[in-house]
């Protein structure tokens, strides 16, 4: 179960950062791409996508990624597992 929970932090982690790090738009360039982009969203086929669009431009959100936020809510426990030692066979 530990090899389990170490993977899932692991792949977390590498995944954002491959995100983060690979983004072909620069954090300070989503407004004009949010823009550009805009009039290939159509409202009726991707309404969230085209609302999300729309903050960006607005302003009302930043675009930015939050690590934290994201891995609180990804490994939130469902439930309470009550973890017991496994004897190692000699």
């Amino acid at each position: 179960m530990a090899d389990h929970a170490w993977n899932a932090l692991d792949n977390h982690i590498y995944g954002f950062t491959l995100q983060v790090s690979n983004s072909p738009v620069d954090p300070s360039e989503y407004r004009e791409a949010a823009q550009s982009f805009l009039p290939m969203i159509p409202a009726d086929k991707y309404p969230y996508l085209r609302a999300l669009s729309e903050q960006l431009i607005d302003g009302a959100h930043n675009g930015l990624q939050d690590f934290t936020l994201s891995l609180t809510a990804s490994n939130a426990p469902s439930k309470t597992v009550d973890l017991q030692p496994v004897p190692l066979s000699a």
